[in-house]
């Protein structure tokens, strides 16, 4: 807790299952930050500000909370070896940044950049399964199969193989639920057949290696630190699932965007015209509707900052949403507006903890967009909108049916 007394019971109060915010997440968020940078919510405090959000991942007296945080609760064995050799989030020292330097040569920015056609290609093939009838689930059909699609083939995953991993991806979204004791089951037989396939494949590239990701990180311990084949593997997994909610999400949200915005639909119409202006789409999407909605950071001694002193222990979770249209950042903030100057980058982390795929990622959506755009043009909304719940760690559109006209 904060801790002065004063200072906490000062602060206005987030209740992230309420009906209000559950209803208009964005909404109440901004009322909140128009009152305080900092909310408090039942089980620590909101940071709801951009700029304390920066401060937050640049200072040093924060870091990621441990995972035995999470192991305690009783994590059944696949997902606790997970969580000790694979998260690479929860993890600190030199052991993170051996992990770490190992899975960045495996996203050198050259082996992204050969990618481009690659992902191109899929985007092309997944929109012409449905470009002729006109209608589609724009979840069910694009996003839950793209970023799958784009990273099986950037790790060396046959094919054939792909489909295996596409549920399993999706389920393990459930690893930010609240509460996730519920949920251990389901993230238990998922990294049970991620972690086996990815084993079998680890063991099939160090007897013969191919021109992959994996290849590559093999090769890279030669030169970047030896990892143990636990560490290996579950690295390797963590990167099948962990870029596909993200991205499979975040299209999604862009795609709703387009369709509910004025601006965002005129922008669509220039990236159709323009396709260098994917880049730019892209970030104001994430801006605009991010899915990943909240991060967490636990401070590891006493430290004042932006004004409040937050004591050791304390945990901190960084609100994105709010973040993300706050107006001391973002002028006229609840605007889509793709000439901004300024990009929100907070979805991908900072510092030690940003995100090591977010070159992948970003690539990724940046290329879909631009097959999408050129392909589809008056896109509607044709049925009923789900989404996941709004305290969800990530999330946003979950099914989204439209209608639309081939260019």
């Amino acid at each position: 807790m904060l801790t002065e007394s004063t200072e906490l019971d000062s602060l206005p109060t987030l209740d992230l299952h309420g009906e209000a915010f559950l209803a208009d997440p964005v909404g109440v968020l901004g009322a909140l930050l128009a009152r305080s940078p900092i909310a408090r919510r039942r089980r620590g405090l909101e940071v709801l500000s951009h700029d304390l959000q920066m401060e937050i991942f640049a200072d040093q007296h924060f870091d990621t909370p441990d995972t035995e945080l999470l192991i305690r609760k009783g994590t059944p064995p696949a997902f606790t070896a997970f969580l000790k050799h694979g998260f690479l989030l929860g993890m600190q020292g030199e052991r993170h940044h051996t992990i770490r330097r190992v899975i960045q040569k495996g996203f050198m920015i050259r082996r992204i950049e050969e990618q481009g056609p690659l992902m191109r290609q899929a985007a092309s093939d997944l929109i012409d399964r449905f470009i002729d009838d006109g209608r589609a689930d724009f979840v069910a059909d694009f996003t839950k199969l793209f970023p799958v699609l784009s990273l099986c083939r950037l790790l060396g995953v046959p094919d054939a193989d792909i489909a295996r991993f596409k549920d399993p991806g999706v389920v393990l979204h459930k690893m930010g639920a609240q509460p996730i004791a519920p949920e251990f089951p389901f993230i238990e037989a998922a990294l049970e057949q991620l972690g086996n396939y990815v084993d079998e494949l680890v063991r099939q590239r160090a007897a013969k290696p191919e021109a992959d990701f994996i290849s590559a990180l093999i090769e890279a311990q030669e030169t970047e630190g030896v990892l143990s084949r636990e560490e290996l593997v579950w690295n390797i997994a963590n990167l099948l699932f962990a870029g596909q909610d993200t991205t499979r999400f975040q299209l999604a949200n862009i795609m709703h965007t387009v369709i509910t915005e004025p601006e965002a639909r005129e922008a669509w119409e220039r990236l159709a015209a323009d396709p260098s202006l994917g880049e730019a789409v892209m970030w104001e999407g994430i801006r605009f509707y991010p899915s990943g909605q909240w991060g967490s950071r636990m401070t590891l001694e006493d430290v004042e900052l932006g004004g409040f002193t937050f004591s050791k222990g304390q945990r901190v979770f960084l609100q994105k949403r709010a973040a993300s249209r706050d107006p001391a950042r973002f002028p006229d903030p609840h605007r889509f507006d793709i000439d901004r100057p300024e990009r929100f980058n907070l979805i991908f982390g900072r510092g030690l903890h940003n995100c090591v795929g977010q070159v992948l990622a970003r690539k990724g959506m940046e290329e879909s967009l631009k097959v999408l755009a050129q392909r589809l043009k008056n896109v509607e909304i044709d049925g009923p909108v789900t989404r996941a719940k709004a305290n969800a760690m990530v999330g946003g559109v979950e099914s989204l049916p439209i209608r639309f006209t081939a260019r």
